[in-house]
């Protein structure tokens, strides 16, 4: 059995915090819960700063940060990280600055060293992680198909941006990749359920926890926000015959999108899910079970 921890959206600050003060503190006391935990590798799915598409130091030291765990780690950019489309970056010229330079020269490539497709092989499962940028100048989309088409074992898909929306009602019913990077995550759905080989994809950016199962038998695993909230993360585990998952909670904050845009539901409840472990077989055979 291979076990990740997957977590996302630490939306870490360099002193002085601006944008989510305590951020840092709050941060401390999540690796410190999350450590204690047993796992194989650590799967972080974007945005790990606010501003590292504007100033480098940002990702510098949350890279250093996520050291701090002392486990292996696969980690992709979310939009803060690398921004997605120079219509965004117009609109926020801070938070999703676009770099129009090679992959190898933006801040996340020189901070990280890796190219858009990273990889991990763990027991028997691989690990790919997948970095979008809208019309993909950097290849990501036809280095992971060549990756799947190669695949011996079990494939775990790690991105930042959902495939389907988390959420039924209220602001995540449409808040995901569109807008960023909706084209290339519609390509990155295609491959995945072409490749019998991926049994799971895990992202985040929607600042909530989901489970679900999309089309073509891909478990969907969006993980919260760890810094500025909800600090939720999940657990999965890769066994011979089935991937089972739970939700785990670290200390910080419970909720994120304010309560009037919830569509009248619990802000707790909204943030954390409905679905808080499951079990889906491999090879996208039998009926999944999702558990409340």
């Amino acid at each position: 059995m291979t076990t990740l921890l997957h977590i996302s959206d630490l939306h870490y600050e360099r002193a002085p915090e601006r944008l989510s003060v305590g951020v840092g503190e709050r941060l401390r006391r999540a690796r410190t819960a999350l450590r204690s935990r047993t796992f194989d590798l650590l799967a972080v799915s974007g945005d790990l700063t606010s501003y590292g598409t504007w100033d480098v130091r940002e990702l510098v030291e949350a890279r250093r940060w996520l050291e701090g765990f002392e486990r292996r780690m696969l980690v992709v950019p979310g939009n803060h990280d690398l921004g997605a489309n120079p219509e965004r970056a117009e609109r926020f010229p801070v938070f999703e600055r676009y770099e129009p330079v090679p992959w190898s020269r933006t801040n996340f490539g020189m901070t990280f060293g890796e190219g858009p497709l990273v990889a991990r092989a763990t027991g028997d499962l691989l690990v790919v992680g997948v970095g979008l940028r809208r019309g993909d100048p950097d290849g990501a989309l036809a280095l992971l198909e060549r990756a799947l088409a190669g695949a011996t074992t079990p494939v775990v898909v790690v991105g930042h941006y959902p495939i389907v929306p988390v959420r039924e009602s209220g602001v995540l019913a449409s808040f995901g990749a569109m807008g960023y990077v909706d084209g290339e995550v519609a390509e990155l759905h295609r491959l995945m359920v072409q490749s019998t080989r991926v049994v799971a994809y895990l992202c985040g950016h929607v600042h909530a926890a989901s489970a679900a199962v999309l089309e073509g038998g891909v478990l969907q695993l969006s993980a919260g926000a760890l810094g500025p909230g909800p600090a939720l993360g999940w657990l999965v585990h890769v066994e011979r015959d089935e991937v089972r998952f739970e939700q785990v909670e670290a200390p910080g904050r419970t909720t994120f999108w304010p309560s009037d845009q919830l569509g009248g539901v619990d802000p707790v409840a909204y943030h954390a899910g409905a679905v808080r472990s499951g079990v889906v077989p491999l090879g996208r055979t039998g009926r999944p079970t999702l558990v409340d």
